[in-house]
Parts: structure tokens; C-alpha cells; sequence
């Protein structure tokens, strides 16, 4: 099974290699490692450690503490023939070996901090490391596949005991196995069963869903986290409205000589992103409509990921300002309702920005020949030309207002009359009479809240900010080429 945990999270004795950078001669020396869940690795070292002395006259020799190494890829051998790879580690060394007394380092004498640690076995004892292929798993992804395991179950109605062979039985549906592929990658979404099957007291199946990507090419394991797996975690999220953490992880590092399939060549992942918690789908409706975008509706995983790809290459502001659990319930509403006007305002920009450059030089071309005509017209007064150079604005005015109503009006729905029944417009209307829409009480109370000149219900702004989310995360579907059903999901009020 790919999601059958190599090792659990927690501290373990390892024995590491070592060397002085940049000197290859390596010595063995005791330790552990600390492989927790949602933190970056971290080692310790109980014996000699690099270290780089001053010689002195005669025999005399000084060093100053702590001394610093930087390793691209660290190799340990642990308990149970199992081997640890940490990579882009840094190693402080407080004494070239542990000692006693004032400053005495009877525990450690070194510690590693790394960026991600693989275990597995026969792992590379040098670099560079690259990987082919991975599995990984994020919460609610059957809800994303839109499809269940399961396509019929049995079980015996009435009193068991008086009935001949009562039987309960699961029809698997092969179906619920989803994949895609390009030139590059193939992508599958698909389920790992563990049977409770030889017990004479339970009897039992639970599905876990798990996406595999294989490429064609290999790359680093940073690559590959970048590119299909913190994508993936931003997709279900943004599919789903909440927050989602990668909860485990496996890849394939490719080896000299190793023909191996990837799958019977897995390594464990961890990594400050990954919950190390293995995820099984629940009882629930059967095709989990907690999701917006449901593949078996006939959306490609491959294409969404590849276009996140696209997004970030391009830089697309939205994949900047909107993460969930940065604008999400849980945070503080007068933050959620700033970020996310600025996601909608930063996307505009984007989206716009020919339309935006033109307006910028016809404004300009314009300015340009009317402060002619007032230095000459003014010479004797040159104070009010400045006055009137200073405050002739560069830019032709766009107020935020009309930005956001732009994107708003790019939806399948419309929000905006949905905002004008919401408590904060209806309080920011009550205090200024001169309220002219429903956005232009929205942009006084984003100006206030800016410049610190008033402060809102926090119970107002999250009813807002809970609107703007939902239209954030449907531009983000929107611009992923998901369908208009999966975005008209997205914008739609939970029941």
C-alpha cells in the first residue's frame, strides 16, 4: 500500500556521515532526529563534529563557537534498516565533541536544521537527489473526485439469527480510479483500501483517496513540492473553503541501477507542510459535496494543476493575497475583509493592466499639454502653477470601488445585491449620507479601516469578508478554466 507509514513521527536514534565541507573524507558518528508533524526536520549530534581550528604557536590551537556547515544532503542509517536523507541542512556545532564543566555539552554538541527529510531504504549517501514520482494526500479529496469507491454495499435485513447465511458484501467500483496525462506527467486520483478482513469480531473496509503524479523527467524534491504538491493542497482548499495541510507524502528518488517501479521505491516525506496524519474518507454523503470543482463531472486535475503552474510563473497577484489560512473564518475579520479587497483590487490590475497602461497615457497626453498652457499663462505667478503642477494627478482616477464592481460583474453571480443587505453596508450608510452604492460604503469602510480614522463590528466585516471570499475563490476556479457549475458552487451560500 503507498500510504502504509514508513515511520512515525517523533525523535529517533540515528547513526549519521559527516563530513568538513568541503572535504570529502567522512567519519560515523551517533545521534537523533527529530521528524515531527508540520515542522521542519531537526538532528542532533552526540559525537565528534566538524570543526575548523587556529593553529597557535607550539601546540597551542583555538577555535571560536559556534562554527556553521551548510550540507545539501546528510545521510543517516536508523533503527530497523531504515535510512534518513536530510536535505539543505545546516549544522551548528557548539564543540567539535561533547564535554563537561562551565559550558559543557554532555547532550548534543551539534544540531542540524533542515529544509525536508526523506526515510526510506538504500537511500543515496551523496547528491544531488532527484525524485519521479510521488503520492500524496490531502483531506477531502474524494470530495474533489466526486466520486466514491463504493459503488454498492449489502448487508442482511432483520434479525440475523434467523435467517440461513447472512452476508454483508461491497461492490467495488473501478471507476472511481480518475487520471490524466500530458507530455510531461500523468496524474491519478484514486483510493488505497485497508481491509479489516481476517478477525472474527470485525469485519471491515476504509478508503483513503491519493493523488499520484509521475513525470516524465525528474526533478528536485523543492520542485516537486512547488510545482504538484503545495499546488494541490491550494486546491482542494480553494475548492472546498478550507484550510487543507498536505497530510502525508511519499516520493520516488531515482537511483543509479535501480529499475525499480516508483512504487516499491517510496520514501517519506517530511516537511514543515505536512501533518504526517494519514487521512481516510469518512461517512458521509456519498459524493462529498462539500467540494466546489468535482472531477468526475469531467474537470482535469492535470489541467488545474498545470494552469497553477501558469499562475504562479506569471506571478498572478491572486496566488499572492488568497490563502485560506491567511483570509479564512478563523483569522481576525478586519484583516480577512483588507487582504481579500486587495486580492480582487490586485487581480483587477492585473487583468487590466493594457486597458489600465492606455488610460494612464491618454490621461498623460492630455496633462502634459494643459500644464503647458498654464506655466505660460501663469509666469508672474509661479506659486499657483505649482499648486497646480503638485495636485494635477498623474493618473486618471480610478476609486477601488469601481475595480471591485468590475470583478464582481465577471461572476455567474451577482453579489453585489447580497453586500447591500449585509450590516456593514447598511452601518456605513447610517453614519455618511453621502453614500452613493453599495461598493462606495465598502471602499469608505476599507479607507477607514487603512487609514486607522474608525473601526468596525468585527461581526459587520466578517459578513462581508465572507462574501468577498467566496467571490476570490471563484475567480481563482475562474481563472483555473474550471466549469461554471464549480464556480457557481463556490460563490453559492453553504446551507
Amino acid at each position: 500500500m503507498a500510504f502504509d507509514p514508513l515511520l512515525e513521527a517523533g525523535t529517533h536514534r540515528v547513526t549519521w556521515t559527516l563530513s568538513k565541507p568541503p572535504e570529502t573524507d567522512t567519519w560515523d558518528v551517533s545521534g537523533e532526529v527529530d521528524l515531527l508533524a508540520l515542522r521542519q526536520p531537526r538532528g542532533s549530534v552526540f559525537g565528534t563534529a566538524p570543526a575548523t581550528w587556529n593553529e597557535g604557536p607550539g601546540s597551542q590551537r583555538s577555535a571560536g563557537w559556534p562554527q556553521h556547515f551548510e550540507y545539501p544532503l546528510v545521510y543517516g542509517e536508523m533503527n530497523g534498516g531504515l535510512d534518513v536523507v536530510l536535505l539543505d541542512a545546516h549544522l551548528t556545532v557548539h564543540g567539535e565533541m561533547p564535554r563537561s564543566g562551565f559550558v559543557n555539552f554532555s547532550d548534543a554538541n551539534a544540531h542540524f536544521d533542515a529544509w525536508a527529510a526523506l526515510v526510506g531504504r538504500g537511500a543515496p549517501a551523496t547528491g544531488p537527489l532527484l525524485v519521479d514520482s510521488g503520492f500524496i494526500q490531502v483531506p477531502h479529496l474524494e470530495a474533489l473526485a466526486g466520486k466514491s469507491p463504493i459503488l454498492q454495499v449489502m448487508f442482511p435485513e432483520g434479525n440475523m439469527y434467523e435467517q440461513d447465511e447472512p452476508q454483508f458484501s461491497a461492490t467495488f467500483d473501478k471507476h472511481s480510479h480518475q487520471e490524466w496525462r500530458d507530455d510531461r506527467a500523468e496524474v491519478a486520483l484514486s483510493y488505497d483500501l485497508s481491509a479489516d478482513l481476517f478477525s472474527w469480531y470485525s469485519f471491515g473496509l476504509t478508503f483513503s483517496p491519493i493523488v499520484s503524479v509521475k513525470l516524465n523527467e525528474p526533478v528536485p524534491l523543492s520542485e516537486f513540492l512547488i510545482q504538484w504538491a503545495w499546488p494541490l493542497r491550494q486546491l482542494v482548499a480553494a475548492a472546498t473553503g478550507r484550510r487543507e495541510d498536505i497530510s502525508y507524502l511519499t516520493v520516488s528518488p531515482v537511483f543509479a541501477d535501480d529499475e525499480r517501479e516508483p512504487e516499491k521505491r517510496q520514501f517519506q516525506v517530511f516537511n514543515a507542510s505536512i501533518s504526517q496524519a494519514r487521512y481516510s474518507s469518512s461517512r458521509s454523503l456519498r459524493d462529498k459535496h462539500i467540494s466546489a470543482i468535482r472531477l468526475s463531472e469531467g474537470e482535469s486535475l492535470l489541467a488545474m494543476l498545470r494552469r497553477w503552474q501558469d499562475l504562479k510563473d506569471e506571478q498572478n497577484p491572486i496566488l499572492n493575497t488568497y490563502d485560506i489560512s491567511a483570509v479564512g473564518p478563523s483569522q481576525h475579520p478586519r484583516a480577512r475583509f483588507l487582504l481579500l479587497l486587495q486580492a480582487l483590487e490586485g487581480l483587477h490590475g492585473h487583468e487590466h493592466r493594457d486597458e489600465m497602461e492606455e488610460r494612464r497615457s491618454n490621461h498623460s497626453a492630455l496633462r502634459e499639454p494643459i500644464l503647458s498652457r498654464c506655466k505660460s499663462a501663469l509666469t508672474e505667478l509661479p506659486d499657483d502653477f505649482r499648486f497646480i503642477k503638485k495636485f494635477l494627478a498623474r493618473w486618471p482616477p480610478e476609486t477601488s470601488d469601481v475595480a471591485i464592481r468590475k470583478m464582481l460583474q465577471m461572476l455567474p453571480i451577482d453579489l453585489e445585491p447580497e453586500l447591500a443587505k449585509s450590516a456593514l453596508v447598511e452601518s456605513v450608510r447610517i453614519d455618511n449620507d453621502r453614500v452613493t452604492s453599495t461598493l462606495d460604503a465598502i471602499r469608505i469602510a476599507r479607507n477607514d479601516l487603512s487609514h486607522g480614522t474608525k473601526a468596525y463590528d468585527r461581526l459587520e466585516l466578517a459578513g462581508v469578508a465572507d462574501i468577498l471570499e467566496r467571490a476570490v475563490r471563484g475567480h481563482l476556479l475562474r481563472l483555473l478554466g474550471t466549469s461554471t457549475d464549480a464556480i457557481t458552487r463556490a460563490l453559492s451560500r453553504e446551507d
